[in-house]
């Protein structure tokens, strides 16, 4: 596997030259989270689908293909499907957390390749999405959490722009996990069997 800094250098020049559509897409859903903020379960009803077309967008993004804004809707196409993830996610995430916290950072380290996963399997249930991240990031949490920490040492210099740098961050972060699930996939979307052991819990 590629080192941290050579998939971070990889997402940066994926998107040299091509930032604008990018940074719209997140523009947008910025604007987006902050009106559905106001509805009562808006931000929950919503995030489902956005977190997908997310995936959807930056997938093909990422790997040069021409995507255009309407793509980060996509999601809502799947709306039950990216819905019931969510949820589930949530759920598992918290239930971690209540166990002084490190087992709920396990556990979204171990569940976040689950909207690229249902980007690429159509037919996969919420289940076997989250089973198969499960599946995929055995043996690299710990590269995902390194990665994750420098990712949030440039939040911090973000701060000093008076927020203006996100823009650019929150594009990249989304592209550099995109070249994560690319490498730890091996190109091997399939080959999944829901009978995977889902309840391995090992860091690494």
């Amino acid at each position: 596997m590629q080192s941290t800094g050579a998939i971070m250098s990889s997402a940066h020049n994926a998107l040299k030259g091509r930032w604008g559509k990018a940074i719209l897409v997140y523009v947008i859903m910025i604007a987006i989270s902050a009106a559905t903020s106001f509805i009562p379960f808006g931000s929950l009803i919503i995030g489902g689908p956005i977190a997908l077309g997310l995936a959807i967008f930056f997938l093909g993004y990422v790997k040069g293909e021409d995507r255009e804004i309407e793509d980060m809707f996509k999601g809502f196409n799947d709306f039950g499907r990216s819905l019931a993830v969510y949820i589930l996610m949530i759920l598992i995430i918290i239930a971690g957390t209540i166990l002084f916290i490190i087992p709920g950072i396990i556990a979204g380290l171990g569940l976040s390749m689950t909207y690229f996963i249902l980007a690429e399997n159509p037919a996969l249930s919420p289940v076997d999405a989250l089973k198969k991240s499960w599946e995929m990031m055995n043996g690299h949490k710990a590269d995902l959490f390194v990665m994750s920490l420098a990712l949030f040492g440039l939040s911090i210099l973000c701060l000093f722009t008076l927020g203006i740098g996100f823009l650019w961050l929150a594009p990249y972060s989304q592209a550099c996990f995109v070249k994560f699930y690319e490498e730890i996939k091996g190109g091997d979307s399939e080959g999944y069997t829901a009978e995977s052991d889902v309840l391995d819990s090992d860091f690494v």
